[in-house]
């Protein structure tokens, strides 16, 4: 099914592209100043790699989990295509909920500040006068829900022959308030060949049928756990010089990591480590691989109960069993991990991690071949 604006193809230098901040974008000077008005600085690996083809009219599946900013990234890309020229709809933005589309629309005109975008809600439990009434003044953009959308629609209140555009958010949510069937009614009364943006955290089988339906060949991304806890932490590091300046190094960090999980290379350093903590009248446990389960069961209760501020450990063969859950602020590299170990040692319960590299200048180039691998940038600990 092909349009004359139809998607553009995608050659192999395009579908493997990211951009690695905003600026990558060839956003508009408008947008990109509303993006930075609005807090972000770094675009999300979800906003790394849908943005080209949406941008180029593929339809696209963002499938990853709560949090990783995939309605921003359709946002901005949206925005990006509007022809600020013409006044009517251009984009739908579909929602399961109004509590949903009202925080959505506050999003739509935060980000389209400085290009004077128009965006309207459409939503169930309004007045319908007062909906036909907004959507009359004209609006780039309209965020609704489906039966209130497609009401308005048929009343000839949104005028669809503009609309270049769908993006349907939490669709999986969005198929168990309303049959398939109703959806697709709203497709059909938009014209053929519009881009469509389905997003969830999940794919279920009604899902699955939508996609089948109506999307046009989607590209589809699918954002792992480990990208998510990546973006979601912090990463510094620190010169240490030498490795004899290490653990004056962990008692100073100590004051602003209140509860942590440092890693050493070996289980004689990990009793070395704690024993130097308490005599320096710190509370610390030790943990390692070749422990009997019931003792490390019972170390971990302990660390769970914040009974120690320092869980010193070496690499175990799933470093993910430390889930402390409560109280976590900071993963400390005492000693250095090969780059594909780094996300294993990174707590997997808290969304508010730091992580500390104590690097000697034997150290230096690790701290680059982790950027690398995991597309993360190490900025220097000043304390």
């Amino acid at each position: 099914m092909t349009t004359p604006d139809g998607p553009q193809p995608l050659n192999d230098e395009t579908e493997t592209m990211v951009a690695n901040n905003f600026e990558d974008m060839n956003l508009s000077p408008e947008l990109l100043q509303g993006i930075l008005a609005y807090g972000f600085e770094q675009p999300f690996a979800t906003q790394r790699r849908s943005f080209l083809p949406i941008l180029k009219s593929h339809d696209v599946i963002i499938h990853d989990h709560a949090g990783t900013g995939k309605t921003i990234a359709s946002i901005i890309s949206m925005l990006n295509k509007l022809d600020l020229t013409n006044s009517q709809c251009q984009a739908l933005v579909i929602v399961p909920t109004r509590e949903l589309a009202q925080a959505t629309m506050r999003v739509v005109e935060a980000l389209g500040k400085f290009m004077s975008v128009e965006c309207q809600v459409c939503i169930g439990g309004t007045r319908i006068p007062e909906c036909m009434a907004n959507l009359a003044q004209g609006a780039q953009v309209v965020v609704g829900t489906p039966g209130r959308v497609y009401d308005m629609i048929c009343r000839g209140a949104l005028k669809t022959d503009s609309v270049k555009m769908l993006i349907l958010d939490e669709a999986d949510e969005l198929l168990e308030r309303f049959l398939i069937d109703q959806i697709c009614d709203l497709l059909a009364k938009l014209r053929l060949g519009i881009q469509i943006v389905l997003m969830c955290p999940t794919m279920p089988e009604n899902v699955m049928k939508l996609v089948a339906r109506c999307m046009r060949d989607p590209v589809r991304f699918l954002v792992s756990r480990d990208e998510v806890l990546l973006e979601r932490t912090k990463h510094f590091y620190i010169d240490v010089v030498n490795e004899e300046r290490k653990l004056y190094t962990l008692l100073n960090l100590h004051m602003t990591a209140l509860h942590a999980v440092v890693y050493c290379s070996t289980p004689r350093m990990v009793d070395w480590l704690v024993a130097q903590l308490r005599a320096n009248n710190f509370t610390a446990l030790a943990i390692y691989g070749d422990m009997e389960e019931e003792e490390r069961q019972l170390v971990l209760k302990k660390a769970r109960a914040a009974w120690a501020a320092l869980l010193v450990s070496t690499d175990l063969e799933d470093n993910r069993r430390l889930n402390l859950q409560q109280g976590v602020t900071a993963t400390i590299n005492y000693d250095m991990p090969l780059k594909e170990d780094y996300i294993r040692r990174i707590n997997q319960r808290t969304y508010r991690n730091r992580v500390f590299c104590f690097i000697t200048s034997a150290d230096a180039r690790m701290i680059k071949e982790i950027e690398e691998y995991y597309l993360i940038r190490i900025q220097k600990y000043l304390n």
